[in-house]
């Protein structure tokens, strides 16, 4: 059991990180000129993270943290913040390793794996899955998020991405034992 007091070092993740950065974008072989690949691209929405766009190319790689700071001092929340990489394997699957912290202290170890399943010959819609896991540490919980994404090109200026799914927690921690 590990001692309330004690606090994670920040370094060794962040360190981890930017190692695993270097390494999948040094493996990533450049795409070759003659495979043109195309995709109907909706941006993100604000309040939710996708691994990558739906149809992402074999190789997209990026690298980002989001944190959230608590506006006075009166709010008892914590400064939470999550660095992440995110990996397209093959084109349309892509695959995300975040390390959630609350002040430095590390959160939880979770990993999602996206898939587009195809677009329509038009250029006006592109859908797939998301699954997302999330392992608290230091608790017997396991958080599971399963997601269908359609989108929706309407023209060049208007898009609609739309997400349907469900989400259970696993373990005794779950259930407030």
């Amino acid at each position: 059991m590990r001692h309330p007091t004690r606090r994670t070092s920040v370094a060794g993740p962040m360190v981890f990180a930017i190692l695993a950065a270097a390494f999948f974008r040094a493996g990533a072989p450049a795409r070759a000129q003659s495979h043109e690949h195309t995709t109907i691209h909706i941006p993100e929405p604000m309040i939710f993270d996708l691994v990558r766009g739906l149809g992402a190319a074999k190789g997209e790689f990026e690298t980002n943290v989001l944190a959230q700071f608590p506006i006075n001092h009166e709010d008892e929340r914590k400064v939470e913040w999550a660095p992440e990489m995110e990996y397209a394997i093959f084109d349309g699957v892509a695959l995300e390793l975040e390390l959630p912290f609350e002040d430095g202290e590390l959160h939880a170890y979770k990993g999602a794996v996206q898939v587009t399943f195809g677009q329509s010959p038009g250029g006006h819609f592109i859908h797939g899955t998301q699954a997302i896991v999330e392992k608290i540490r230091g608790k017997d919980q396991v958080e599971v998020n399963l997601l269908y994404i359609p989108g929706f090109r309407i023209n060049e200026r208007w898009s609609f991405l739309g997400m349907l799914g469900a989400k259970d927690e696993y373990g005794s921690d779950a259930e407030g034992e």
